[in-house]
Parts: structure tokens; C-alpha cells; sequence
């Protein structure tokens, strides 16, 4: 039988899995834009185009980067705070 932290392990172990190519995605998307964000405490709007690309490199740090051959996604309508969290 195993024991609590050898179920927890594994647990955080698969999550990591799980997670990896989407914070890869996500770092490079958001290593590539800029949000306004004006408060912690209230929701910024992530609408508009947004570029992706698979993979991390610090040049896409460089406001000068070319990141026209990347994917364009474009966010739908601005998303409202609800009673169960964020609705768009």
C-alpha cells in the first residue's frame, strides 16, 4: 500500500506531465504580448489577436522579435466577471 506522500508525489508528478505542453505554449504567448493590467484584484481583458509559438527562446523576448510566421489566434469578446467566475 502506499503511503500519503508517495500517492501525493505521483499525483504532482502527473500534473506536471499533464501541464507541460500547455505552459510551454503559453510562455512563448505570453512572452510575446503586453496586457494592461491595471489591478491585480480586477480581470483584464485578454481580447484581440494573440500570437503563439510552440517552443521557449529568450530572443522572443525583444520587442523587436518577428513573430509574423507564428499562429494567430484571435480571443472572442471581451469576458465578463460572473457569479461563477469568468463568462465571455
Amino acid at each position: 500500500m502506499k503511503s500519503a506522500q508517495e500517492i501525493a508525489d505521483a499525483a504532482k508528478a502527473r500534473f506536471r506531465e499533464i501541464m507541460k505542453p500547455f505552459l510551454l505554449v503559453m510562455a512563448s504567448t505570453l512572452a510575446a504580448q503586453t496586457i494592461d493590467i491595471r489591478s491585480l484584484y480586477q480581470p483584464a481583458p485578454l481580447t484581440g489577436v494573440w500570437k503563439q509559438n510552440i517552443g521557449d527562446d529568450r530572443r522572443f523576448d525583444d520587442l523587436n522579435f518577428d513573430d509574423s510566421g507564428w499562429t494567430s489566434v484571435t480571443m472572442p469578446r471581451p469576458s465578463i466577471p460572473g457569479p461563477r467566475g469568468i463568462l465571455s
